[in-house]
Formats: C-alpha cells, structure tokens, sequence
C-alpha cells in the first residue's frame, strides 16, 4: 500500500477526518514511492521549474525551502467535499506551506459532474475551477486563499504538493 491517509485541517487548526467536512481519500506518496503512479516524477520536476521561474516575479518564492512529499486524493463522488479552509492557518497552526500546486487527473470532466475547486477572494468574490484533465492550479496556501472543494458526483483525482518556507516537518499522518 503506498503512502498514509488521513484528514485535513480547517482554518482554525482544528483537524478534520469525518465526511462532511473532507470526503476524500488520501494518500501521502513518500520518498522512493513516485515510480507507482506514472508521470509523477516528471511531473514535480515541472513544478519545482515553475515556481523557480515565478521566483522572480513573485519574490516572496525565494524563501521556499522544500517541496511536500505529493499527497494523491480522490473524492468518490456521492457528493463528496471539502469545506472552506487553508492549507496554512497560519499561527499556532502554521505548517510552513507557502504555495499549494494541485494537478487534476479527470479526463472527460463535465461540469455537471461538480467538484469545482472554489477559491475565495478577499473581495467576497469566487472564483471556481473545473478539476479538468492535466489542469495545474497554484495558490497561496496561507489566509490569501481560503479554498473549498464543491460536492462532486463522481470520483474526482488531484496530486497536491505544497511549498514550504521553511523546512517541513517529516509528514504526519492526516496532515
């Protein structure tokens, strides 16, 4: 069996495991365990280009330190969802993660088929983000980018790897 599963954190540090608040299913893929899912290895070397490359512009970049170990998740549709949160809370919750890079694995996603990533503005305003086959979305991880998942009908696939700005800590189960 490859990587641990487990639940997230709200906002407020507060850990989640039960299904109305996170229904997927996780699993952390650790170190020498990228060969089991195809692609991956290519696939982070990308993102590490990437937010190098975004390192310029966005300078706060420079202070990244480590990638997180890729967490592969599934929603299995029945409405399955993940309420607003943050991947960093920030304070005495503060886990290091500075930029959350997710990779959608849906092929012939509908809208219908729901599962949008809903990312909320400081304006009040969101944004919603089909989980479309090889679609790569970047945001802050802290208070910048509350996030949710919307209830998705049928299974829904992403690998989410973060970006710390400061050593991670080893990955913990249900972090």
């Amino acid at each position: 069996k490859v990587g641990r599963t487990g639940g997230g954190r709200d906002g407020g540090g507060t850990k989640h495991c039960e299904s109305a608040v996170r229904g997927d299913e996780a699993a952390v893929i650790g170190r020498g365990e990228e060969a089991c899912l195809p692609g991956l290895r290519p696939l982070l070397r990308r993102e590490d280009e990437l937010v190098a490359a975004m390192a310029g512009p966005a300078t706060e970049l420079r202070s990244v330190t480590s990638r997180s170990h890729p967490m592969c998740a599934c929603y299995p549709g029945g409405g399955a969802r993940y309420v607003r949160h943050l991947d960093n809370p920030g304070g005495a919750g503060c886990n290091g993660r500075l930029l959350t890079c997710l990779y959608y694995l849906n092929p012939a996603w509908r809208g219908e088929d729901g599962g949008q990533l809903r990312l909320h503005r400081k304006d009040g305003c969101v944004v919603d983000v089909e989980p479309l086959l090889d679609r790569l979305v970047v945001f802050w991880s802290d208070e910048r980018t509350p996030h949710e998942v919307l209830p998705a009908s049928r299974p829904r696939w992403a690998i989410s790897t973060w970006y710390h700005r400061r050593e991670a800590q080893p990955a913990r189960e249900g972090a």
